[in-house]
């Protein structure tokens, strides 16, 4: 792996332009041309959350699901009382 570089970009974007600091990791790696962009973190974080969140949604919903479907598809037996 080669060294790390680091540059600074200066991307024109409509009507405003924006210097940032990007940090190029290796060249012939095999995710090719990685690049740190301080600037989109808070985006990932956002896209991240909503991420997370759905899983939590999924996971509680298959929670539900399995304690109804075992509520109603028990048998009771001569010993229980419910």
């Amino acid at each position: 792996m080669e060294t790390t570089n680091t540059t600074v970009v200066t991307n024109d974007i409509s009507t405003t332009k924006n210097t940032e600091l990007v940090t190029t990791v290796g060249t012939d790696d095999a995710l090719g041309n990685l690049q740190f962009r301080t600037d989109q973190i808070g985006e990932s974080l956002g896209a991240m959350g909503k991420g997370m969140l759905g899983i939590f949604i999924v996971i509680a919903a298959i929670v539900l699901v399995s304690a109804l479907l075992n509520k109603v598809t028990s048998t009771k037996k001569d010993g229980d009382e419910e």
